[in-house]
């Protein structure tokens, strides 16, 4: 799995922040060098708001994130917090404080 947290959304919205297209470029690259690449892109939020709306949030960042990668087509799931990382590793990371629930907000490729 690759964890990019250079991926960056604004809270509560879809949008893929400028400073995000340099890590999703690299990606890019990778997928047109290995066309048979076959991924899965899955989404993150954090804690804040209800399941059903973050599931929602997190299947609108996915989408934003495969309509830039035009080419690669992946299969992108969204999550909600369920998968939330800084609740998994809370020995490094706890789920309530701004720069914490930053780490849940994120994109994973899997193959």
């Amino acid at each position: 799995m690759i964890r990019l947290q250079d991926v960056k959304f604004e809270t509560a919205k879809s949008d893929i922040l400028p400073e995000s297209r340099h890590a999703l470029d690299v990606v890019g690259e990778v997928l047109s060098k290995w066309p048979q690449l076959k991924i899965e892109v899955g989404g993150h939020c954090d804690s804040r708001g209800s399941d059903a709306y973050n599931l929602a949030l997190s299947d609108r960042r996915v989408k934003s994130v495969r309509t830039y990668l035009l080419s690669a087509q992946p299969e992108a799931p969204g999550f909600a917090d369920d998968r939330s990382w800084a609740t998994a590793n809370r020995s490094l990371w706890s789920n309530t404080s701004p720069e914490n629930m930053a780490q849940n907000r994120r994109v994973e490729f899997t193959s």
